[in-house]
Formats: C-alpha cells, sequence, structure tokens
C-alpha cells in the first residue's frame, strides 16, 4: 500500500453465530482500517479523527493512548482472525476517556479463548465534521435493549434506538460504523443498525430519509445484556485528500 493512505473497507455481509451460521443481516457493522503510514501505533487524520493500530491483542486488556485529545471520543475497532481455525471474537472497550481507552479480546458470551492479533480503530469525536471532502460525525446513545434471534427482546424492531433525529447533517451514501463503547456487561454483545423497518435493511436503505436504528445483540445466545453505550460513525462515500492525506 501507498504510504499515507487509509483505507476503509466495509461490507454487509451477515453476523456469525458462535456455529458460524448468519444471525442477522447487519449493515455496515464491520470496519477494517488498514494504515500504511505504519505498522502499529496512532495516525492523525484530523483534530477530531485518528485511526490506530494495535498489535498482539488477546485476552488481556490493551491500554491504547490516542494521538488527539477529545471532548467525547467514539471508537469504532476490528480485528482479522489469524486464521480460519480460530475461534471468532469481538473488540472489546472500556476505561474510554479523552487520551486514551482499554480493548481485548472476547469469545462470546465470556471466554478469554481467542486468539491474539492485531486490532484496528478509528476514533472521531462526537460531533459532525466536513472539510475537503471528508464528511462525517459520530454519535452515541444509551443501549437498553437486547437483540437476537433466542434473545429477550428478539429482533423487535420498535426496541431498536432510532438515532435519525441525532443527524445533523445529510448523507447521500452514507456508510454506518458501530461499536459497543461501554464494558457494563462481562457477557459481549455487538453493534448492529438498520433502516428503523426491518432489520435485513441497510440504514438509509431506500434513502437519508429512511432513518438508522442501532441497537446491541448477541446472535443465537439467549438472555439480555446490561445497558451498554454504543458509539457510532456516519461517513460520506467519497475519496479526496485532507491535511495531505489521502482517503477513499
Amino acid at each position: 500500500m501507498d504510504s499515507g493512505v487509509i483505507y476503509l473497507v466495509v461490507w454487509t455481509g451477515a453476523s456469525r453465530g458462535l456455529n458460524g451460521r448468519a444471525t442477522a443481516p447487519v449493515s455496515l457493522c464491520a470496519l477494517l482500517v488498514l494504515v500504511s503510514a505504519s505498522d502499529a501505533g496512532a495516525f492523525t487524520v484530523t483534530d477530531d479523527l485518528e485511526v490506530i493500530t494495535t498489535p498482539n491483542v488477546g485476552a488481556g486488556w490493551v491500554t491504547v493512548p490516542f494521538e488527539n485529545t477529545y471532548s467525547n471520543p467514539v471508537p469504532v475497532c476490528t480485528h482479522r482472525l489469524p486464521t480460519a481455525s480460530d475461534p471468532s471474537a469481538v473488540v472489546r472497550v472500556d476505561q474510554l476517556g479523552a487520551a486514551s481507552m482499554q480493548i481485548r479480546l472476547q469469545q462470546m458470551p465470556n471466554s478469554s479463548t481467542v486468539p491474539t492479533t492485531d486490532i484496528y480503530c478509528i476514533i472521531a469525536d462526537e460531533g459532525a465534521y466536513d472539510s475537503d471532502g471528508l464528511k462525517f460525525e459520530a454519535r452515541t446513545v444509551l443501549s437498553d435493549a437486547t437483540n437476537g434471534n433466542s434473545a429477550d427482546d428478539g429482533w423487535t424492531t420498535s426496541t431498536f434506538e432510532n438515532v435519525t433525529g441525532l443527524l445533523t447533517q445529510s448523507y447521500s451514501s452514507g456508510v454506518v460504523l458501530g461499536q459497543v463503547i461501554t464494558f457494563n456487561d462481562t457477557n459481549a454483545s455487538v453493534f448492529t443498525a438498520n433502516d428503523c423497518e426491518n432489520r435485513g435493511n441497510r440504514p438509509f436503505d431506500s434513502g437519508f430519509s429512511d432513518g438508522i436504528c442501532v441497537t446491541k445483540h448477541i446472535g443465537q445466545i439467549s438472555g439480555s445484556r446490561n445497558d451498554e453505550t454504543l458509539g457510532f460513525i456516519v461517513i460520506e462515500t467519497s475519496a479526496g485528500t485532507v491535511n495531505n492525506i489521502d482517503f477513499a
């Protein structure tokens, strides 16, 4: 990859349960950030946005310092399994503050049997931004529902958090990235989003006016989770250069 190019790769596949079967179509809930400028460490995009690669993360908490200082940081993280035989895991976030956070991997619902791998995060300060073609905003909401095939709230769309009204910019082709950013429950849950009408639809499925609802889900696992704060970032699909950094 060329130095200084940031790649945000997002797909609209299906969530996977513990047995590997699809559990819920999700919209833009997976994020891969590859920063070629360095294999590890933080890479500042703007004063309100950075990407971080943290190597060799496993079941133990790792403190991740930020390059920027944030009023209300909104991180979204993912990882890549080293091999197909490794157990699936989710990134947990705790101790989120203005200058750092802690991250670890956890196999659902609460197992430390996880691989050691690199974790890729994008961090934005809560708010709306539009500079040199890079248009995005970061928001947070408290999720008091737990959705899933066998979860207490099932897949009842009305239990999702309608966050359309939190957005202050409009998007013609918005991409949504999200993360559970608190550790109020030792059992894991993960972010998902839809258009507030059908869980199989993407946010803004038929246009921006179609809206966005978010929640935390546990796939095919039964039960519920404690309330958690969800962080999400909406990014307009575009390509350009900001602060001498190419983005796409």
